[in-house]
């Protein structure tokens, strides 16, 4: 054993603060040693919480279903407040345009 039992005796009551106590060195070691895995979770969190922020910082257009909810909401109001057919406007920003509403359940 390259130390012995007073180097763990002083590592527990020189660093942590820990004077008089009638604790054994050895119950010390296994008292470090059972923060060993919490120090490794907080460890574990605190790189993922840093490396994932960017994730949640970033704002970044919304390429999903919600762009042509978007544009159909749009055509919809261009369709009632211009007096044309709610039912069947024509979505002319889709290729060669094209009857979102005739084909598309609503």
């Amino acid at each position: 054993m390259p130390f012995d039992i007073t180097f763990w005796h002083a590592v527990g009551t020189r660093f942590l603060g820990r004077r008089n106590d009638n604790v054994e060195p050895s119950r010390w070691f296994h008292r470090l040693e059972s923060l060993l895995p919490l120090f490794m979770l907080l460890l574990a969190v605190a790189f993922n919480l840093y490396h994932l922020y960017p994730e949640v910082a970033v704002r970044v257009p919304d390429l999903n279903d919600s762009v042509l909810a978007l544009l159909a909401t749009e055509l919809a109001v261009q369709a009632i407040t211009g007096e044309q057919n709610l039912t069947d406007p024509w979505l002319a920003t889709v290729g060669m345009g094209f009857p979102l509403f005739h084909h598309y359940q609503h």
